[in-house]
């Protein structure tokens, strides 16, 4: 199954939904005590339990990280270095902005003014002024293994990624064992997964994994989900490593069963995932939670924070480009 430019942004636009819901409802208790929230059920908090599915968010990112990646037919430095430059200035802009928003109106430990802590963040190597950025550093570190995960063959490729997950997942039971070690090993999985798929595009037809892929393709979207949601239930987050492809291959199969409003507006979405992610935990956690659960109804504070995150991007878009225009104009203007 091939994931065109549309279809990715479309998963893209499912994953930055999840991520919100995630944020907004899995974690009860960073929910200030005097907000009241109204759930769909009164009594069952169901929003809590699709909230702790939404982690598959990370896994389907990365999954269509890889994926792309895998597209290409030579990772040279200078794609990588493109890459982290664009990654690095989307970043940087949502931090100049954002922190000394943080730092002016709501001052305290999370927004300190340490010289070293503004560095390690401004690099990506912590993520204190928004927790939710802790995905940052991980996304840097896997651009950087391009050059070496590209040049495993697939077996190779896969038992590395098998290998990984399960010292990633032993690394947590030492206290010496360094944080950022088990999030790498752990959230490759899911990438490697993506270039594993992605290669299927060019490998022979009656290739193992290319019969794999197109058995999955042709199982029942629901089946695929229940799945899914079957292996969550049993192995919670670590499940949802193993089962990310087959969320996305049923989240590509009902997409065309979808309106086109619905497909549009999912895709548009997804176009703006990057600045949506980097942005709406200050409005949910930091800045306006009260604002956003003042609609107190679940439904209408997720579609809240997904306006309010889409208009920033918005914005952020623009400054984004003015930014990369000027630069280009100002490399014209030196060449004359």
């Amino acid at each position: 199954m091939e994931i065109s430019i549309n279809k990715s942004n479309y998963l893209k636009g499912i994953a930055i939904i999840l991520m919100l819901i995630h944020h907004l409802f899995a974690y009860p208790s960073r929910i200030s005590p005097d907000i009241p929230v109204y759930y769909i059920v009164s009594g069952i908090n169901i929003e809590m339990y699709l909230g702790l599915f939404g982690k598959i968010c990370v896994s389907m990112f990365l999954f269509l990280s890889g994926y792309g990646f895998s597209l290409k037919k030579e990772i040279s430095f200078k794609y990588i270095w493109g890459k982290l430059k664009n990654l690095y200035i989307s970043y940087w802009i949502v931090l100049f902005i954002f922190v000394p928003i943080g730092i002016i109106f709501f001052p305290g430990e999370r927004y300190s003014l340490s010289p070293s802590l503004f560095i390690e963040n401004l690099i990506g190597l912590k993520s204190t002024y928004n927790s939710e950025w802790w995905f940052f550093k991980l996304y840097v570190l896997y651009v950087l293994s391009l050059p070496l995960l590209s040049k495993l063959n697939t077996t190779t490729l896969l038992g590395l990624l098998f290998a990984a997950a399960l010292c990633g997942r032993g690394l947590q039971y030492f206290p010496w064992a360094p944080q950022m070690l088990i999030e790498y090993c752990t959230w490759l999985l899911p990438f490697g997964f993506g270039m594993v798929f992605g290669r299927t595009q060019r490998a022979p037809a009656d290739s193992w994994l290319a019969k794999l892929i197109d058995t999955l393709g042709r199982t029942h979207p629901l089946i695929l989900l229940v799945v899914t949601v079957a292996v969550f239930i049993v192995a919670h987050n670590p499940g949802l490593l193993v089962v990310t492809p087959l969320f996305i291959i049923a989240m590509m199969k009902t997409a065309d069963g979808l309106g086109s409003r619905v497909n549009k507006v999912v895709v548009e979405l997804g176009k703006h995932s990057m600045y949506m992610w980097l942005t709406h935990s200050f409005y949910c956690y930091y800045f306006t939670q009260k604002l956003i659960f003042a609609p107190r109804y679940t439904p209408l504070v997720l579609l809240l924070l997904i306006l309010v995150s889409y208009l920033t991007s918005l914005v952020l878009s623009r400054i984004e480009l003015a930014i990369k225009s000027g630069g280009m104009g100002g490399k014209v203007r030196a060449s004359e």
